[in-house]
């Protein structure tokens, strides 16, 4: 199943104060109850892990890998990636999103 963005700030402060957290490899993933019929995820890196180039590259790698991931439907999904994402094999980067879903 495929799922649609995150993209309201009032969906990311909602899932942050009443989701679960778990974390697997270099990322941690929120999820809580979502109000919709699909999985909705979106991504967060932190500026401390560098310039835009940086943080836009660790993105791009969780979205790819968050395509090819089973979500449950229902849920709403925030994905926080660490530098570990960066240089991690796209494989074990699916590996981990994968567990965390």
């Amino acid at each position: 199943m495929t799922a649609s963005t995150l993209r309201k700030r009032s969906d990311f402060d909602r899932v942050f104060r009443d989701g679960r957290r778990i974390r697997t490899g270099g990322i941690t993933v929120i999820r809580c109850p979502g109000s919709g019929l699909h999985a909705r995820v979106g991504f967060v890196v932190s500026r401390r892990l560098g310039g835009a180039v940086k943080r836009n590259r660790i993105k791009r790698r969780l979205r790819e890998a968050a395509r090819r991931v089973a979500w449950q439907e229902g849920s709403d999904y925030v994905v926080m990636g660490s530098s570990q994402v960066g240089g991690a094999p796209f494989a074990e980067l699916i590996e981990w999103l994968a567990a965390a879903a």
